[in-house]
């Protein structure tokens, strides 16, 4: 069965947890000090072979890796980029609301663009037979 697995696959596995023999410890990892005696392998989902090796990820054309946006938010670069973009964001948000700030959501009342998502039309109750558009769109 191992032999037939693809990374990503998803299997369960039963058996021991033991402490690793002398030689094998790997303190670099939070596990490496202990390993799993396998009893039994069970095959849940077979992985699709993956279109590229994410460590390769920075050498695949950059038209490959948008296609396949899930595989290259796991490269290391682009990971710790997002890691603190969030933190830098969190931090500010922390910082507003530590100091009384309240955040509010709001619609946004707008006309009608003819590129985004299909609008939400609201009925004016000051000019009869027209309305806003309350757009559904990430750029907002």
């Amino acid at each position: 069965l191992i032999e037939r697995l693809r990374l990503q696959s998803v299997v369960s596995i039963k058996g021991t947890v033991r402490e690793r023999d002398e030689e094998t410890i790997n303190l670099k990892i939070a596990t490496g000090t202990i390993e799993l005696a396998a009893d039994k392998i069970e095959l849940i989902s077979q992985a699709d072979s993956l279109p590229y090796s994410i460590d390769d990820g920075s050498k695949v054309r950059e038209e490959l890796r948008l296609k396949y946006r899930f595989l290259d938010i796991r490269r290391p670069e682009l990971y710790n980029n997002l890691k603190f973009r969030y933190k830098v964001q969190k931090a500010a948000s922390d910082y507003l609301d530590n100091n009384g700030f309240l955040y509010v959501e709001t619609p946004m009342l707008t006309k009608s663009t003819p590129e985004g998502a299909r609008d939400y039309l609201v009925p004016s109750r000051v000019n009869p037979g027209t309305f806003y558009a309350l757009p559904q769109s990430p750029q907002c």
